[in-house]
């Protein structure tokens, strides 16, 4: 796609990631990314073989215990709002989900406690086991649409 979208910057100065990064340590998580490192937070390298070998990585490096639970999000929801952030921790609570859109699942759009993370997966849809399909509130549902590519990220963030 050209460019990296966790590096866009955003209009108020900051990057995609490290505004991301804000906004879900203010709904109260440890953020960890996994990427090339700009959102200034905790990073694990991205061994670029996929994202859903990212995530299973980054879940075995961390070291995790079977009940700890995980928030996925990817880095160009740039509109996400904390109510949207607070919405998807309340549904990784109630057992392991993947967000569904109206225009399918959003597989890189996920919670679950670790024990239910398949590590054998060989792409996002089978990273999450036996996950409930949950729709957002219509209210968030505009907050959890993501860019396709980055031109589009851009042209959101007036970039």
């Amino acid at each position: 796609m050209g460019v990296d979208k966790a590096a866009l910057v955003r209009p108020d100065g900051r990057v995609q990631a490290a505004w991301l990064a804000d906004l879900l340590e203010r709904a109260g998580l440890d953020v960890v990314e996994v990427g090339q490192g700009v959102s200034g937070r905790f990073t694990i390298r991205d061994s670029r073989q996929g994202p859903h070998t990212a995530v299973i990585e980054a879940l075995d490096l961390l070291g995790l215990h079977p009940r700890d639970l995980v928030v996925v999000v990817p880095v160009d929801l740039y509109r996400v709002s904390l109510e949207a952030i607070e919405w998807l921790i309340r549904a990784a609570f109630e057992g392991p989900f993947v967000v569904e859109r109206a225009q399918g699942m959003a597989w890189d759009l996920w919670g679950a406690w670790t024990a239910c993370v398949n590590p054998a997966a060989c792409r996002l849809a089978e990273l999450v086991r036996e996950p409930r399909r949950c729709r957002p509130p219509l209210a968030l549902e505009g907050d959890l649409d993501d860019a396709d590519d980055s031109a589009a990220l851009g042209q959101q963030l007036g970039v």
